[in-house]
C-alpha cells in the first residue's frame, strides 16, 4: 500500500465515521486491517498529508500493537 492509497482509505473511512464521534475507531480499524501494508508507511505522514491532527497516531499505534491479536470480523457500516 502506498502513502497515497493509505490516504484515501484513511480519509474515506475517516469522514463515515466523523459525523458519528467515531474517527479514533476508523484510525484503530485502519491499522488493524491494513497493518502489514502499513508496517513500511509512517502513519503521521498519512495523517499530514490529509491534514489530519497527528493526535490520531496514537491510536495507529494502537491499533498497530492489536493486529497480531486480533481480526477484523466487519467493516463500519
Amino acid at each position: 500500500m502506498t502513502t497515497g492509497e493509505a490516504t484515501q482509505t484513511l480519509r474515506k473511512m475517516y469522514d463515515d465515521r466523523m459525523r458519528s464521534g467515531q474517527a479514533w475507531a476508523a484510525i484503530v480499524l485502519i491499522c488493524i486491517k491494513y497493518s502489514d501494508e502499513l508496517c513500511d508507511l509512517s502513519f503521521s505522514d498519512v495523517l499530514e498529508q490529509e491534514g489530519m491532527s497527528t493526535n490520531y497516531d496514537n491510536y495507529s499505534s494502537l491499533g498497530r500493537k492489536l493486529a497480531g491479536y486480533v481480526s477484523v470480523v466487519r467493516d463500519f457500516p
